[in-house]
């Protein structure tokens, strides 16, 4: 078994990005909102075990949200509100290690506890 110290020689990482499902979260009664956290932090200590975590965020809401866009004459522009209009917003993510794309997508349908959706996508270094 391979220690979540450890780097897994054979894996690539990805980001697991989780979407709140238009206001799930909000619609959760204070139990259930805690009894999600709980489930989060057992998928971090499976993660951790299987030597797959690297590292798992919350975000603020998309109230909270900046967006920077430089245009094509090299202006900047700053707007209040995330970068694209969506009933579904952004709620935390998961950076995991994982030998191919299949398994990545297998840890992200573990982790889908209230409606949304996970998005799985790679992270490429330059």
């Amino acid at each position: 078994m391979i220690g979540a110290a450890q780097i897994r020689q054979d894996a690539m990482k990805f980001m697991i990005l989780m979407g709140d499902g238009g206001g799930a979260w909000e619609e959760l009664t204070a139990a259930e909102q805690a009894s999600v956290i709980e489930r989060h932090g057992a998928f971090q200590r499976a993660l951790e075990a299987e030597g797959k975590y690297v590292g798992s965020y919350r975000v603020a809401g998309p109230e909270s949200a900046r967006t920077v866009r430089l245009d094509a004459r090299g202006r900047v522009h700053l707007t209040d509100g995330p970068f694209a209009e969506s009933k579904e917003a952004l709620g935390g993510l998961y950076i995991i290690e994982a030998a191919t794309l299949a398994e990545a997508v297998e840890c992200a349908r573990r982790c889908r506890f209230i409606p949304g959706s996970n998005e799985v996508r790679q992270i490429v270094w330059a």
